[in-house]
């Protein structure tokens, strides 16, 4: 009796984790831009990373897989077609590169359809979106309390930071003695 309460618990600890995981991955995708802004190119690309780890462990672990009858017929003459232009691409390297990463994306599109329910997968669409909002609203907050003026990403601080952040100290520094009507000079 306590193996299968142990078991439904572990599979209901795991849907919930798939949930959370879709709901991040989805997350991500459609607020890409502003990940990509936070942590660069190349920074973006350890949370995605880490999330389709995690996604794939939890959907090997939950006995769910990707069998041949489960992949949409239209979609994938679709992606083998952009594929096949490769071969008279202007640019065949380049092309190929994208084939494969259309490849990949279509099959971990596939395996997300496949680990959800419909109900779940809205579910998790939801609460993405409901992040999205959130951390949009939390970040215009924090822009509007605590800067002054338009906030650049992180990404286009480059070498110049530090004077940037300097600059920023000595006139905030200026603007307070302005007001205390104390002169440093």
């Amino acid at each position: 009796m306590s193996d299968a309460v142990g078991t439904d618990r572990d599979d209901a600890l795991r849907t919930r984790m798939m949930r959370y995981t879709v709901a991040a991955m989805f997350f991500v995708g459609f607020a890409g831009k502003g990940v990509r802004g936070i942590f660069g190119d190349i920074g973006s690309l350890v949370p995605m990373l880490i999330l389709l780890v995690s996604f794939v462990v939890l959907f090997w672990t939950s006995g769910r897989s990707l069998s041949l009858r489960r992949f949409p017929t239209t979609t994938c003459l679709f992606v083998a077609w952009c594929a096949l232009s490769c071969v008279w691409s202007v640019a065949p390297l380049q092309s190929a590169q994208y084939a494969v990463l259309s490849v990949a994306l279509t099959l971990v599109s596939i395996a997300v359809a496949v680990a959800l329910p419909l109900t779940e997968l809205v579910g998790a669409l939801i609460l993405a979106f409901q992040w999205i909002i959130g951390s949009s609203f939390v970040l215009e907050a924090l822009v509007a309390f605590f800067g002054h003026g338009p906030l650049a990403p992180p990404i286009m601080w480059g070498e110049r930071a530090a004077a940037c952040l300097l600059l920023l100290g000595r006139r905030l520094a200026s603007r307070r003695r302005a007001d205390s009507g104390i002169s440093w000079e």
